[in-house]
């Protein structure tokens, strides 16, 4: 009886020593810290930017057409050949009898001609008076250049007075082709008043040359074949490839945050580095477009120049596909965080601080934010540790280690 009461008593013990071991383990598991990643909150630059696809496109397209009503030979010319301005002849135009010498016909050509010479005084004036700008703005960015040499001038009026300048000589490069083009159609129409003459004549061997307007590459052959073409039909397309822009289109909301002059990073064209570029005008008309989603959507074309040189891009040409980084806004130093730490608590901003290896909520408040960074105005201090993507876990008063430390 005695021997059964101390075996019942052993077994007692045996038990109790069991569950106070089990209990101890369980008590040290459940409070060993849970391992997480941390990153710490730091000044650094950041900038806001909207990235959607883009297409290049040719800034001048000029599409020669036949000055007169006759046949036009066969021409010879394809896509990517080179012409010169007032040197290549694009095509060739036979007289057509009796078409050509008719009264109206003739009645036309002094009418174009007399347009043509309006056409060269309206040019000029317009190239005299970009031209006068221009100069004040060459002016006006020397001065700032100047001043900004002695820090007297914030940088954004320095690239207001550079990007004015580059407007205005890129309107008078434009005006002076214009200016030229006018002269060129007073030519063919003079030209065409000869050949009327010289038909009546009966001079059968006349043809008329139709020249390159400007120095460039045919685009499109629009009528290869001999024909007998009308006054006014569509031969050939030529432009200069090397000087291309880039329209991208974004969305609505995204483009009232865009300006004019805004700095542009042109991604995956193909070439081994980033282009640089500029927005030169924003649309201010919208259209819809369905997304790949099946979702109507209200997009706006974005105008952006190309800042490098045709030297560095000679592979680029008209409606390749391109990547655009529009930066709207941009900091040198700010309090910024990864917007992976992140997570909302009714309609705030709330991030996990960590102090002394215990966790504890902190709302913030989030002024800018991109893909990848979040600007801190209140909330948080300059070398705060957080917790990086957290899980469910994660709650006030927590212990916790870190997997590894994370830079920003």
């Amino acid at each position: 009886m005695i021997a059964q009461k101390k075996q019942s008593t052993w077994k007692y013990f045996a038990i109790a020593f069991a569950l106070t071991i089990a209990l101890g383990g369980w008590y040290q598991w459940s409070n060993q810290p849970l391992p997480v990643l941390l990153v710490t909150a730091a000044s650094g630059p950041m900038e806001v930017y909207v990235e959607e696809d883009g297409k290049t496109r040719l800034k001048d397209r000029y599409v020669v057409s036949s000055p007169l009503f006759g046949t036009s030979v066969r021409i010879g010319l394809k896509p990517g050949d080179k012409v010169e301005a007032g040197k290549t002849v694009l095509a060739t135009i036979h007289p057509t009898a009796p078409g050509l010498l008719d009264v109206r016909q003739r009645a036309q050509a002094e009418a174009k001609k007399k347009a043509a010479e309006l056409a060269i005084e309206q040019a000029k004036s317009n190239l005299n008076r970009i031209k006068e700008s221009l100069q004040l703005a060459e002016k006006n960015f020397g001065r700032v250049g100047r001043l900004q040499e002695s820090n007297s001038i914030s940088q954004q009026d320095f690239d207001i007075a550079q990007s004015e300048y580059r407007g205005q000589k890129a309107a008078y490069e434009v005006a002076s082709i214009a200016e030229s083009i006018a002269q060129f159609e007073l030519e063919q129409a003079k030209a065409a008043l000869l050949q009327l003459d010289s038909e009546r004549d009966s001079d059968t061997s006349i043809e008329f040359s139709v020249t390159s307007p400007i120095h460039g590459r045919v685009l499109r052959v629009l009528q290869e074949s001999a024909a007998v073409v009308q006054h006014g039909t569509p031969l050939l397309e030529v432009g200069d490839p090397l000087n291309i822009e880039i329209e991208s289109d974004v969305l609505s909301s995204d483009a009232v945050r865009i300006r004019e002059g805004n700095e542009v990073l042109i991604l995956r064209w193909g070439g081994d580095k980033p282009l640089h570029g500029t927005v030169r005008r924003i649309e201010p008309s919208a259209f819809t477009k369905v997304s790949a989603l099946g979702v109507e959507e209200q997009r706006v074309n974005v105008v952006i120049d190309i800042d490098e040189p045709p030297e560095k891009r000679p592979t680029l040409g008209d409606a390749f596909r391109v990547d655009t980084r529009i930066v709207y806004w941009k900091s040198d130093q700010v309090l910024r965080i990864p917007a992976s730490t992140l997570f909302r608590i009714a309609n705030r901003w709330a991030v996990y601080r960590v102090k002394h290896g215990v966790v504890e909520t902190v709302m913030v408040d989030v002024e800018h934010r991109n893909q990848e960074w979040a600007e801190i105005n209140s909330g948080l201090a300059d070398g705060d540790i957080l917790v990086r993507n957290p899980s469910d876990e994660i709650r006030n008063g927590l212990h916790v280690a870190p997997i590894k430390s994370s830079e920003n």
